[in-house]
């Protein structure tokens, strides 16, 4: 990661390799996934699990940026909150609503769709960035439900039981 003068963080891309503007918006040029969950989506812990992939991508949080010669193209840190979306269908990249992230995140009932520009990653690296997106959710969703069912499971049987064979054993 370089910087220059006004100390914008940016990563260099070099346009004689390909036209990355272009190629940022082509819809071939986008990897899509689509996961359907057997209950529905909580936008709260998505949001929350958006956010902690990027802290821990932090090089994903990035948006493409044409600087005054049209042949220089740069990846920028992006500043604006990262956000998910209601939708039954997948967010254009190119959509202002995004904020110029590269990485798009949609829900509907039952449905996480996931989209990302092929800038980013190719199919081996987006495989890393979804499961740990994912982790991410369904521990915050799961694990949080299994410990609070432990708790009553504790307060209901458990911790009964163990009050009343210390009663006995004190007779």
């Amino acid at each position: 990661m370089e910087q220059n003068g006004n100390t914008n963080e940016y990563y260099e891309l070099n346009a004689d390799e390909f036209y990355a503007y272009g190629f940022a918006n082509e819809e071939w040029a986008h990897m899509k996934y689509e996961v359907v969950l057997h209950d529905p989506v909580d936008p709260g812990l998505l949001q929350d699990a958006l956010t902690l992939m990027y802290e821990r991508f932090p090089y994903f949080k990035v948006m493409l940026s044409v600087e005054e010669n049209p042949e220089r193209f740069v990846l920028r840190r992006n500043t604006h909150q990262a956000k998910v979306f209601e939708s039954e269908n997948y967010i254009a990249l190119d959509n202002p609503a995004l904020g110029g992230y590269l990485i798009s995140v949609s829900y509907f009932r039952r449905n996480i769709k996931f989209q990302i520009c092929h800038l980013l990653t190719d199919g081996v690296g987006v495989k890393k960035i979804l499961k740990t997106f994912l982790i991410f959710y369904f521990k915050m969703r799961y694990i949080r439900l299994c410990t609070i069912l432990y708790v009553r499971y504790l307060k209901a049987i458990a911790i009964p039981r163990v009050l009343l064979l210390m009663q006995e054993t004190l007779r």
